[in-house]
């Protein structure tokens, strides 16, 4: 019988952490300030952030505290670190022989092909967390598909029937609590299975949890691999979920680091006006594919720069030089290349940038940047935390976006 164990070792790494920054949101939830009372009960200080301080530095995140919220929330504490989130892997090649059904990565436009086939598939995002929720498709259910771009990545699976799912949380190879969160709770899967996965995924992830189910047949399959760093309690003892989220921090702080300096924001006023010597385009490449998460603008003064996004939607370009390549191990790699002829970013290219446009939407937040040169145009935005770059075109949902122009150096 699958359960959590009725006593917990203290959190194991909470003595290399000096405080907790918890995010806070409309609404605290009772779970979360038990969790935080666990961390003050072993020695942290506690301190509530909004994402939106967090953004703007309020709140300082270094390497003697934990980060403790949402995805967004923890993107941008990673980022006051110069760290990125690791690239999501929800279906690890170490569990393929617990999948039970065909699984494998497509796209969006891909994806509306196989609709229009008439087939059903379920679909996540894949690269882009929560950019919608996972769910079957069919010719009749396309939604929210035609809001997005054809290039975005996703998973498809085979669409297969659940008697239950169950969620194991781990941390440091050690199962911390068990729930059933689909489903008959009467239905457990196999040990043997479950101890199979923990086992495999413990060699990489210091915390983790894994959705395992049984299947209409009454196979034990895996749904899905959660990271550590940013889970629901799901009702477990705060003791439970606080030694699987400060296991996976404290990895994420020691691996796999991508180590960016930090830069100056620039007045985006200062570029009209100026040439574009060169465009450096930061390709992350994983498992044979590579998608663009970066770009960098070289100035003829040889100042280089980088458009970059943060947690709270917003966008900056900050003074960064261009990095050298470097590998995540486990998680691909990133390499950094002059931009490519087709690419939208090309007619930047030798050219001086007559006008620059800020994008605005929310609260006055700054989320984008179109920049004009006689060669035409190039949109730089955040889109739910990617980069989105076009060749002036804003994406699907921002028809609403308010435009601030400045022209050589006049605002209008």
């Amino acid at each position: 019988m699958l359960s959590s164990p009725d006593d917990l070792h203290p959190t194991s790494t909470v003595g290399e952490l000096a405080r907790v920054v918890i995010e806070r949101g409309p609404r605290t939830e009772p779970e979360v300030e038990q969790l935080a009372n666990h961390f003050a009960d072993a020695g942290l200080e506690v301190r509530w952030a909004s994402q939106q301080q967090l953004a703007r530095r309020h709140v300082i995140v270094d390497r003697s505290t934990l980060a403790v919220g949402g995805l967004p929330f923890m993107s941008t504490a990673l980022r006051q670190l110069g760290l990125a989130l690791p690239p999501p892997d929800d279906y690890p090649d170490a569990l393929a022989a617990h999948f039970h059904r065909r699984i494998w990565a497509s796209t969006v436009g891909q994806l509306r092909d196989e609709l229009t086939r008439g087939h059903v598939v379920f679909a996540k995002p894949r690269i882009v967390r929560k950019r919608f929720t996972g769910k079957v498709f069919s010719r009749d259910d396309e939604w929210p598909l035609p809001t997005m771009r054809g290039g975005l990545a996703v998973w498809c699976a085979e669409p297969v029937a659940w008697r239950s799912e169950f969620r194991i949380f781990v941390a440091d190879g050690d199962v911390v609590g068990v729930r059933c969160y689909a489903g008959d709770p009467s239905r457990e899967p196999d040990p043997s299975v479950v101890s199979e996965c923990v086992t495999a995924l413990s060699r990489t992830l210091a915390g983790f949890a894994v959705d395992v189910g049984v299947l209409d047949s009454g196979v034990t399959a895996v749904v899905e691999v959660n990271e550590g760093f940013a889970l629901g309690t799901y009702g477990l003892p705060a003791a439970a979920i606080a030694r699987v989220l400060t296991a996976r921090w404290i990895q994420l702080l020691r691996v796999n680091e991508r180590r960016v300096s930090g830069g100056d924001e620039v007045d985006t006023a200062d570029l009209v006006g100026r040439r574009v010597a060169a465009v450096i385009i930061g390709w992350h490449v994983f498992e044979g594919e590579r998608s663009s998460q970066q770009l960098f603008v070289r100035l003829d003064d040889g100042s280089e720069m980088e458009a970059h996004t943060h947690g709270s939607g917003g966008l900056v370009l900050l003074r960064r030089p261009v990095p050298d390549d470097f590998s995540m191990d486990e998680f691909g790699s990133f390499e950094f290349h002059d931009v490519e002829a087709d690419h939208p970013a090309a007619v930047l290219l030798g050219r001086t940038i007559d006008t620059v446009e800020r994008i605005m939407y929310w609260d006055d937040t700054v989320i984008g940047l179109r920049l004009t040169t006689a060669a035409g145009n190039v949109v730089l935005l955040n889109d739910y935390d990617e980069l989105y770059i076009s060749d002036g075109e804003l994406p699907p949902g921002y028809a609403d976006a308010r435009i601030e122009r400045t022209i050589r150096g006049t605002d209008t």
